[in-house]
This record gives C-alpha cells, sequence and structure tokens, in this order.
C-alpha cells in the first residue's frame, strides 16, 4: 500500500486513504431480514473538500472506488449490494457533530495542531514561537 500525505488527499478527486469493513450481521443477525447481511465500510482519510467538485457531486465516485476494490476480493459483490449510504466528512460532521468529520476531532498531526485556522487550539502555556517548542514539532526531512 502506498501512503499518501493528508494534503495531497485534497487534490485528488474523491481518494480515500484505506477502509476498514465490518459485517455486523456475522454476529447478530437482528439488524438485516432473514438471508441479507449488513456490510460498513470505514474509510479514513477522505478529504472533507474534493477537488472537481464537492461531496454530494462525487459520492458516487467514492462509493464505486470502495465497491471496486471490495470486488478484487469478492467479485460478485455489486451483484449482492441492494442499498447504500455515502458519508462524507461534512455529513459525519454535520449529523454527528465531530470537527471536520474526523473521527480524533481534527488531523493529529503537530502541523494541524499549530494552525491558527484550526477549531482546536493548543493550550499548552507555551508561546508556539518558543525555540523549544518548535523544535518539538520539527522533524527531519
Amino acid at each position: 500500500m502506498r501512503r499518501v500525505p493528508a494534503q495531497r488527499l485534497v487534490q485528488q478527486a474523491a481518494a480515500v486513504g484505506f477502509g476498514e469493513i465490518y459485517i455486523q450481521t456475522g454476529y447478530d443477525p437482528t439488524p438485516a431480514p432473514p438471508d441479507k447481511h449488513l456490510l460498513a465500510v470505514f474509510g479514513q482519510y477522505a478529504p472533507y473538500d474534493i477537488a472537481d467538485g464537492d461531496w454530494d457531486s462525487r459520492r458516487k465516485d467514492v462509493e464505486k472506488q470502495f465497491v471496486d476494490l471490495i470486488s478484487r476480493f469478492a467479485p460478485d459483490f455489486p451483484e449482492c449490494l441492494e442499498e447504500s449510504e455515502v458519508l462524507g466528512p461534512p455529513d459525519i460532521e454535520r449529523r454527528i457533530g465531530l470537527t471536520g468529520g474526523n473521527i480524533f476531532q481534527g488531523e493529529v498531526t503537530p502541523a494541524f495542531a499549530a494552525d491558527s485556522k484550526s477549531k482546536l487550539h493548543l493550550r499548552t502555556g507555551r508561546s508556539a514561537s518558543s525555540p523549544r517548542w518548535r523544535r518539538r514539532w520539527t522533524r527531519p526531512t
């Protein structure tokens, strides 16, 4: 798997970093009708802003990305799929209230933590301009 910096994901059309699959009805059949299953794909590192559109216009592209990926391992998956719902970060933020639609309430990177536009603010008692503070957030290039 190739790693893509989070900043570049915003520039890629409908790209999502990776996903996890959960089949809830494998353990508890009650959420679905008899002989049916409930499958959830949890995609991480999806950009809040999508290049060449927005989540409403690119939702099907994101769905296709995951359906195609799952189909590599379960070729009949598209024929088995009856319903789907794709929630992007703006949807999750609106429905659940998670900052940026991110399960971590924002990126957990030093650059994001020190971002003055972020909804999250450093509360350390140290000035962000302190040389010692900058060294801690700097990594070798």
